[in-house]
């Protein structure tokens, strides 16, 4: 019964996953008709830097574990998730959805992809950096 009862979650789990997925993709299209009508805005909150990084890792841990993938991330010594940052949180979402989910298609079999956050400069400002071990980009491209 306990089996039965993981494979039921695990389910639920890939078909929420994919659901947030076909939301965002959905959010995209919606944007891209308002830069278009000259009508897109930016709306900036404070939140914890942590929370969108760890819902774009659980949306698209399920794919990556498919390629037997591993999704880190790590904070810079004396900084963690909990930080407070103000900017527009669903931007970030969809860049960070964008990139990662990109690693994801383009790293091997068995890879690892790490998302690194680190204070930059005297104003605190954050930088927040995708690495994989995929093939790349050319330089010609």
């Amino acid at each position: 019964m306990q089996r039965v009862r993981r494979k039921i979650a695990d389910a639920l789990e890939i078909n929420i996953s994919s659901a947030q997925v076909i939301n965002f993709l959905v959010e995209d299209l919606l944007d891209l008709a308002q830069l278009k009508q000259g009508k897109f805005r930016l709306v900036h909150t404070t939140f914890e830097v942590g929370e969108p990084i760890n819902e774009i890792i659980k949306v698209l841990r399920q794919k990556a574990s498919y390629k037997h993938i591993d999704i880190s991330c790590m904070f810079e010594e004396g900084l963690d998730g909990s930080k407070h940052i103000r900017t527009d949180q669903r931007r970030l979402m969809q860049v960070m959805l964008n990139l990662v989910s990109n690693a994801v298609k383009f790293t091997p079999q068995n890879g690892q992809i790490d998302i690194s956050v680190q204070v930059l400069g005297a104003d605190e400002s954050l930088e927040i950096s995708v690495r994989d071990n995929g093939t790349g980009i050319r330089a010609e491209d």
